[in-house]
């Protein structure tokens, strides 16, 4: 009899411990799970953002490109990122070499050479005035009209700062170094 407890006993330790603290199998609870950011196409955004006053933050990016990796794995997953992206933008992945033909604002936008490596698709080539280097982001505002352009990899902490001046319209009451200054408490 004793031994049949103690195989009770194990058992039970053993379902315990793989359901986690909160009684669900796999032992992640909802709060627990990583929040990430949920990219859109162009296409997907021009559908989302009519029932949305968020304003836009496209990556443009390639897929040969280290950095634009870089920032997928580093910067993106950054939790701040994440949550701030999320709060205030409605996000976009635009691949600057994609083959598909966009429809967009009475214009048709395509990729002149989809079959030469490294064509610029035009939508890319006009969302960032013909400045191509990757990754690069937009953010637009909420009427697609371009805000800023960004170029190049840069830290979590740089990409917050820049994305709540945009994202709290601060853009609109001071200059980005008066914005620092407040949000640093004048010690940047």
């Amino acid at each position: 009899m004793p031994m049949r407890n103690n195989v009770f006993l194990v058992a039970g330790l053993v379902f315990l411990f793989m359901c986690g603290q909160d009684g669900r199998m796999g032992g992640k609870s909802p709060s627990s799970e990583k929040k990430k950011i949920e990219w859109l196409s162009w296409n997907e955004m021009i559908k989302v953002k009519k029932k949305s006053k968020k304003k836009i933050f496209i990556d443009v990016y390639t897929t040969w490109c280290g950095w634009c990796r870089y920032m997928d794995a580093n910067v993106f997953t950054h939790p701040d990122v994440v949550e701030t992206i999320n709060k205030y933008y409605i996000p976009v992945k635009l691949d600057a070499e994609m083959k598909d033909t966009i429809y967009f604002d009475n214009h048709v936008f395509v990729n002149p050479a989809p079959g030469i490596p490294r064509s610029t698709h035009q939508l890319a080539y006009a969302l960032l005035d013909g400045r191509t280097a990757y990754p690069s982001f937009v953010i637009l505002d909420s009427q697609l009209r371009r805000l800023q352009i960004l170029q190049g990899a840069m830290a979590p902490e740089k990409l917050i700062d820049i994305l709540l001046y945009f994202g709290t319209d601060s853009f609109q009451k001071m200059t980005f170094d008066e914005f620092l200054k407040n949000r640093k408490g004048g010690n940047r």
